[in-house]
């Protein structure tokens, strides 16, 4: 069984949440504005590839704003006239 120092994790938890801001459930616009713009930064790192030493953190982040939006934003069905027309315009 594997031991954990939980307060090892306090001291680095609360050193990643010092740097990024936040990597937390989304509770609001703001909270989202810098998750995006922390998923950015990854992607423009070069580091949130597949094989990129902070790909498991981008995909921790893009869970969280995918989660968001699937709560506060509606995305039309693709059988939605709407998009129908949209796509052939």
């Amino acid at each position: 069984m594997m031991t954990l120092d939980v307060n090892e994790i306090r001291a680095k938890w609360s050193a990643l949440q010092g740097v990024t801001g936040l990597v937390a459930p989304i509770q609001d616009e703001e909270g989202y504005e810098r998750m995006v713009a922390l998923a950015d930064a990854l992607i423009e790192s070069g580091l949130a590839s597949d094989a990129g030493e902070l790909a498991d953190l981008f995909a921790m982040v893009s869970t969280l704003i995918a989660d968001f939006d699937a709560q506060h934003y509606v995305v039309p069905s693709s059988s939605s006239p709407d998009i129908r027309l949209g796509s052939a315009l």
